[in-house]
Parts: C-alpha cells; structure tokens; sequence
C-alpha cells in the first residue's frame, strides 16, 4: 500500500504536473511509533515538481492555500500545524519560486527555522544576543526546493549555517542545504527528528532529546564556533 500511495503521488500527479493541493498532518508529536508524522518531508523531497509549502503561523497558511487554489501550476504540498499557531502575518503571497524572507539580520550564524520553527530560530537569536552574539534568521517557506541566492549570500558574513525542521533530518530540508554547501567553506548543523520510531514519548521530551530548544540550540551553536 505504501508503494502504491508513492506511485500515485510520483506518477499519477508529479509525472504529469498537475495542480493538485496535498494538505498533510505531521510534525513531532508524542504519539505511537505507527502514528509519528516526521517521514513526510524525506517523502515528499524525492519526487520532482511538487512543491511541498511550511507555513509559520495562521496568515501565511491562508496565503499559502490561496495561492494553491488560484495560482499554483504544479503539484503543492501544505503542511497543516498539529498544533495551535499563532496568528501572525504573511510576508509573502507568491509562492512559485523558492524565495526565503530575512527576519534577523545579524553575522557568524544564520539560522533557518521551516514552518512552526521559525518562532524556535527567533526564540535562539533572542538567547544568543543576550549573550552579545547577533545572529540572523531566515525563514524559508519549502521544503523541497532552496532559494540558492539566499543561501550563496550568507557566505559572505556567516560560517556558520544551522536549520531547524519539524520532520526528520534524514532525506530532509536540512540535508538539502547541506548538500548545497557541500563543496563550500560553510559549516552546517541540522537539527529535527532523528531517524528512529518512538513510542509515546512526549512531544517536550522529544524536543530535549533532539535539542530543539533555545537553550539547547543556544549551547550547541557557542560550542560549533
């Protein structure tokens, strides 16, 4: 049933590029190793033509969803949040190409926080500059595809680049940066779910385990530097 299901997303709509809306529930939660929601981004991210959108907050899901509806030409994905959001505001309404917003500006470390953890890079910038350390957050809005002149202009004042995702890192956003900056100077951490089934684990404690805290993340980018 799984290959069928794959089939049906690589074949019946990404081989002819239709403009069919995916909305997708998934995200790290404290549920049953048959019920975790952190494989749909590694999924997603092996079949062309389907861009799969994370939204941070109420706005930009409703832009997100407008946008599909009225103005997407190929496959879009959308990541429903499993959990409240805050209301926010959309910076953007075009969503076609790859284009990442700057929320931070700052040097040394950039971090980029997809979908729900764009509030966690902002919440870690907050604990660093407290610390005398400006560090700049950029909020990308897929998954599945990099906005490579955001990326190539980071070099320039950072070395070092971390990505914050609700999903496993394996096969996802964060190995897609990777790989960008492979034959770069750049250092890369990723940072999300670990390739491994839990079982009713709480979603806090997940977070511990997978440092996907401030004062964790904190920690970790004064040790990389």
């Amino acid at each position: 049933m799984t290959q069928r299901a794959y089939d049906q997303l690589s074949h019946d709509v990404a081989l002819n590029d239709l403009p069919v809306i995916i909305m997708v529930n998934g995200g790290i939660n404290g549920g049953s190793k048959t019920r975790l929601g952190i494989f749909d981004i590694p999924y997603l991210n092996t079949i062309p033509n389907i861009n799969y959108l994370h939204p941070s907050n109420q706005a930009e899901l409703l832009a997100m969803l407008r946008w599909a509806l009225t103005k997407a030409k190929h496959p879009v994905a959308i990541r429903i949040p499993s959990q409240p959001v805050v209301l926010g505001t959309a910076l953007q309404e075009d969503f076609a190409p790859s284009h990442y917003d700057l929320v931070r500006e700052g040097k040394t470390v950039a971090i980029l926080g997809l979908g729900k953890f764009a509030q966690l890079a902002v919440k870690t910038a907050e604990l660093l500059a407290k610390k005398g350390r400006q560090v700049t957050v950029v909020k990308p809005y897929s998954a599945t595809s990099l906005d490579e002149e955001c990326l190539s202009g980071l070099e320039a004042k950072h070395q070092l680049v971390v990505t914050l995702e609700d999903a496993s890192i394996v096969g996802g956003f964060g190995s897609l940066v990777s790989q960008f900056y492979a034959d770069k100077a750049m250092k890369v951490l990723n940072y999300g779910a670990a390739k491994k089934f839990t079982d009713n684990i709480s979603q806090a404690e997940l977070y511990k385990q997978f440092h996907l805290t401030p004062e964790l993340l904190a920690q970790d980018i004064e040790e990389n530097l």
